[in-house]
């Protein structure tokens, strides 16, 4: 009991100790406006972005513009064409909410049915949701979106294959000259090694491809391609492996 009295008399004796020492050095020009500084630093609190939440509905079945999304493992989504800042309301004078990336997974959570005329174009606004529908992201255009049905038939890849990881998967793709693909892949979890193939049909939407597979599931692959016919990951998997390893002589 008298050392934990002893213990508390010289913690308050360290803090008094310290307060004179600082009351002190008030006199100090330079002391005193640190400290000013510090306690409105300490005090200063940045006001949120305040984001415009459209109604939306209760039930995902009721979201008819769903049937533009891919179904995945953990959500809908669709795909942002290329970088940009989303906005905190449907307005383009609006403060910007949040970066996105070109081949991130988005959900459309409302589209706005009326158009506004931007530059004499009608563009729709959408309210935009992650992948999983876990958090908002703000407002931007339709036509800043991707979806299957802006993708077609692609067969002018330079490339004859390459391999690339996605979590647990691993595969080596082999492209055919008319776009014709397939690749053999093996995951490995929880004691399980799984092998095997898939065959498809490469698809591409302005420098986005996609491997659509013939028999497609919800797992979709799609790749950045760049002007020197280099591959690169899509964002959702942008830290993941992938080789290009076989090229067409010219």
């Amino acid at each position: 009991m008298k050392l934990k009295r002893l213990i508390v008399f010289l913690i308050i004796t360290l803090f008094t100790y310290v307060f004179l020492n600082s009351i002190s050095k008030f006199n100090n020009e330079e002391f005193s406006a640190d400290f000013a500084l510090m306690v409105k630093n300490f005090f200063k609190q940045e006001e949120p972005t305040l984001l415009v939440i459209p109604k939306l509905p209760k039930n995902s079945d009721e979201r008819s513009y769903f049937k533009e999304h891919w179904k995945s493992d953990i959500g809908y989504f669709v795909l942002i064409k290329n970088d940009l800042e989303t906005k905190a309301s449907p307005d383009i004078e609006a403060e910007n909410y949040d970066k996105l990336y070109q081949t991130q997974r988005v959900q459309v959570l409302f589209e706005n049915k009326q158009p506004s005329i931007i530059d004499q174009n009608e563009r729709y606004w959408v309210f935009l949701g992650a992948e999983d529908g876990s958090e908002y992201l703000g407002w931007t255009f339709k036509d800043q979106l991707t979806s299957a049905k802006d993708f077609e038939v692609f067969s002018n890849l330079d490339i004859t294959g390459f391999s690339f990881d996605r979590g647990q998967m691993s595969a080596k793709l082999s492209i055919k000259p008319n776009g014709r693909f397939y690749y053999d892949w093996n995951a490995s979890g929880e004691g399980l090694i799984l092998k095997g193939q898939e065959v498809g049909q490469l698809y591409i939407s302005d420098d986005i491809i996609w491997t659509k597979k013939d028999d497609q599931d919800y797992i979709h692959n799609f790749f950045i391609l760049d002007d020197t016919n280099h591959i690169y990951q899509e964002f959702r998997f942008r830290n993941e492996i992938i080789t290009m390893n076989l090229y067409q002589l010219p």
